[in-house]
């Protein structure tokens, strides 16, 4: 192997070490990104879960701005191979005692007017200088080493948070990142009341009946006032043979009575018992005629 031909292969030994690190320093912000947007989907998962609307926001959203990152640092990389000239002066940049021997070796290679025997000695110089330095394999050793480790630290770091961390962790994570994963429909949640609205005899009650929607409780309460500006009182209703099913009697109502059911923290909504006076047979009177047979008067009577 001539000289030239030592340094042109000690040259693009350094090249792709330089890549290589631009392209794991590249990768630094990727993963960053990659991170945030796992971490900002993950406080956000209790809003989104349940709705695919929101969901599929999300995936384009994510897909926008981790596509965007990857195209500009790609872009970056693809134009950042650097020249022959450039390689050399870096690595006289960060080995001084070559005294730039290197860079001079590549200019009287490309010059003819060069004489052979004066760029014999300068390519000679230069490959005595290289070897003395171990060919530059050290250069980028230290940065390769850092952004791998960066890069390494936050990919493991993701992968044991999703190998080890809560589920909920890894159902938002693969509903984010699966765009075919499909995203159930939140149940709707709701209390169901009769009678609800309803008008109620003076001093008379009211059976009251509930039923619970989208899930289950041991235990639910009716919820009154007949003051609006009292304070609410709470009566424990009685589980119906049905599951999600509870019933209770309201007595003595004589004034307006606002309502409501409430089960494991989910509440119907509030409803109004309107007292209202029926009609009611204040006295009678009757007339009891005998048959004429009989020779009887016909007393009138009165009942109060």
């Amino acid at each position: 192997m001539t000289d030239y031909e030592s340094i042109q292969t000690t040259l693009r030994a350094v090249r792709r070490r330089w890549r290589l690190r631009l392209a794991l320093e590249a990768l630094v912000p990727i993963a960053a990104a990659v991170a945030a947007v796992l971490a900002v989907w993950l406080l956000l998962w209790p809003l989104a879960e349940g709705h695919p609307a929101l969901v599929n926001w999300a995936r384009g959203l994510a897909g926008v701005v981790l596509a965007g990152t990857t195209v500009v640092l790609a872009r970056r990389w693809v134009r950042s191979r650097p020249s022959d000239t450039q390689v050399a002066l870096y690595v006289e940049e960060c080995e001084p005692a070559l005294k730039q021997s290197l860079v001079s070796s590549l200019a009287s290679a490309d010059d003819a007017g060069v004489a052979p025997g004066l760029a014999a000695r300068v390519m000679a110089a230069a490959r005595q200088g290289l070897a003395a330095i171990g060919d530059a394999r050290h250069l980028e050793r230290h940065r390769l080493r850092r952004a791998g480790g960066v890069v390494g630290a936050i990919t493991l770091g993701s992968v044991a948070l999703l190998a080890f961390g809560p589920d909920r962790f890894r159902v938002a994570t693969a509903t984010l990142v699966n765009p075919w994963r499909p995203v159930p429909v939140a149940p709707s949640f709701r209390v169901g009341v009769e009678p609800g609205n309803a008008e109620v005899p003076k001093g008379g009650g009211v059976d009251i009946r509930a039923v619970l929607n989208g899930f289950t409780s041991e235990d639910a309460e009716l919820v009154f006032r007949s003051d609006s500006a009292g304070e609410w009182h709470r009566l424990p209703m009685s589980r119906d043979t049905a599951a999600g099913r509870f019933t209770t009697r309201l007595f003595d109502v004589v004034e307006k009575t606002e309502y409501f059911v409430e089960a494991t923290g989910i509440r119907s909504p509030a409803f109004t018992l309107s007292v209202v006076d029926l009609p009611a047979v204040a006295g009678a009177e009757a007339t009891v005629r005998f048959p004429s047979y009989t020779g009887l008067p016909s007393p009138r009577t009165r009942a109060m």
